[in-house]
Order: structure tokens, then sequence, then C-alpha cells
């Protein structure tokens, strides 16, 4: 029978764990392994396990496997096997592991001949502290930050029977591409001429055009370097995250980065404190929510009931 041993590796890189036991078929292993950095959660990290046959003849067929305290098998390992383990031969195994919570995490390997894995298989433990992703910093929005609504080309409104409190503004283009109503407002419009129609209630338009031009160019400026500053921000979790489809999902803090439209049918949790940063960087559509969105395609209004957060 193997003897088992449990190894705390708590936020520490290339710590060494081991393991020695007794017997495969033919030849007793050892079993050592290591993390090859303190893991974050939901970042990839290496779970490697090296085997050395003890024996007194050759080991063939050696296979290993791992798996998480929820008992869910990794996928791997490289190689996936050996066909032939010399006497003193090693080997050595490596998983992609991915935490997806923090705090203690158990992950558990093992190693065997003829690929025929029970209960006399050497087992080796490691415990790990999984540290939380860091909330990114805040974008800047500058000047841009006094508007609900800021455009370059036009604002349109299908339904003119949206609610929107807050300013709107479009630059460089004239007020007339503003398709907003007055009466839909709770707040100014800002253009860079006085040129804006709307239903023919014109109070919620700023007095001008004058310095209001200078605001709102001001403003579209400041948009534009902040959607630059949150599109070069770095992913702090995979690339392409549940295919883009975020239903029901619950996310934390970090920068998330798709190349294609973001999908969410049902509510999405944050998860974080109100001081938390959730940065989305979407090449295709998405849908509103509470964050900070970097995206490259136009939005028209009304935009969920829902909705809170900022889209450059």
């Amino acid at each position: 029978m193997f003897k088992r041993s449990v190894f705390a590796v708590a936020c520490m890189a290339s710590l060494l764990m081991s393991l020695a036991g007794a017997s495969l078929a033919i030849a007793p292993p050892t079993l050592d392994g290591y993390l090859d950095a303190a893991p974050t959660m939901g970042a990839p990290f290496a779970l490697t396990l090296t085997v050395t046959n003890n024996g007194s003849s050759a080991a063939t067929n050696v296979m290993a496997r791992a798996w998480d305290a929820s008992g869910a098998v990794l996928v791997g390992p490289e190689p996936a096997s050996v066909a032939t383990l010399a006497i003193n031969g090693t080997v050595t195994f490596v998983w992609t592991a991915t935490p997806s919570g923090v705090g203690t995490v158990i992950y558990s390997a093992t190693a065997t001949e003829d690929g025929s894995f029970n209960v006399s298989s050497a087992e080796l433990t490691a415990t790990v502290t999984v540290a939380p992703v860091a909330s990114p910093a805040p974008v800047d929005l500058g000047s841009a930050a006094g508007y609900v609504i800021l455009a370059k080309d036009a604002i349109t409104d299908t339904t003119n029977a949206a609610t929107i409190t807050g300013n709107i503004g479009l630059s460089p283009t004239t007020g007339a591409a503003i398709g907003v109503y007055c009466q839909e407002m709770t707040g100014q419009i800002v253009t860079v001429d006085a040129a804006y129609v709307g239903s023919g209630l014109t109070t919620c338009v700023a007095p001008g055009p004058g310095a209001n031009k200078t605001l709102v160019d001001t403003a579209v400026a400041d948009m534009g370097t902040a959607y630059t500053t949150a599109a070069g921000v770095a992913t702090s979790w995979p690339t392409e995250l549940y295919g883009g489809d975020l239903s029901g999902r619950t996310l934390a803090t970090g920068v998330y980065k798709w190349s294609t439209s973001v999908l969410i049918n049902t509510d999405v949790t944050l998860a974080g404190s109100a001081t938390d940063v959730w940065i989305f960087q979407i090449s295709g559509d998405q849908p509103p929510d509470t964050s900070s969105w970097q995206r490259t395609r136009s939005r028209t209004p009304p935009m969920r009931p829902r909705s809170r957060g900022t889209s450059v």
C-alpha cells in the first residue's frame, strides 16, 4: 500500500512537494510534484507530477491523472502516457488547471502502470491558496463623465419613449442628427450648432452653440481617450470566456475580452465590492450592464431599463 502525505503550497512559486510510496504492479514509484506559480482565480497554472520507477524492472504504459476537490478530472496530462519507463527512469506529467474560486483549493494526482487506476495507486495531494483577481483601475472618462449618451455621428431613438436622466451630446455632427425628444429627458442636449429639431420642443437644448461646441468637442475627445485606455488594459481572464454567452453567469472583477458578440439572456451577477471594476473588451455587439464597456460598434437607445455603466 502507498503512504499518503498532504503538502501546503500557499501563494509561493515553485515549491516542491514529494511523496514516496510502495508498489505498482511491478515497481514502487516515487511521486514528486510542484506548482509553477501561486494560482489566481481564473488564471491557468501548471500542476506537475514527476514519476520515478524504483522497481527492479521496466514499467510499461505509465499513465497519470489529476483532479480537484470536487472530483472533476483535469484535462490532460501532457504526455498522455509513457510506453516504457526504465528502472530508475523518470517521467514528468503536466496539467493545466484553472481554479474557479478563491481560497483553499485541493488538487490530487496519481500515477499507475498499465492504465489501471485503483486504490493501490500512489497518490499525491497539494493544498494551494488561490488568490483573487485584482480589480483593475477605473477608466478615467474625463469630461465625458458628464454625459449619459455621447456620440460622434448620430443619436437615434426608435420609439421616442425612453427615460433619459442626464445630459447627451453630439460632436462633430450637427445637432439635427439627434433624434431624442426633450420630453424624454431630464438633462440637457449639448450640440455643436443650433440645428436640433426633435419634436419641435427645444427647451432641453443647452444655450449656444458657442461655448457648448467646445464643451462637447472636448467630451468626445475624452471619450476617445477612455476608449483607447480601456482597450489597452491587459486581460485578467481567458479570452472568449463561455463562448460569449454570459447568461446566468457570475463574473468576478477583472478585464474580459471577446472578439465576437456577447449574449445575455438572463441576469449576470458581478461579484465584488462597491469599488471593484469590471472592463469588458468586446469587438461585436454587447448588452449593457453595470461596468465599463470598450466596444467598436454603435448603440441605439432605448437601452435595457436596468442598464448602468459606461460604454465607449
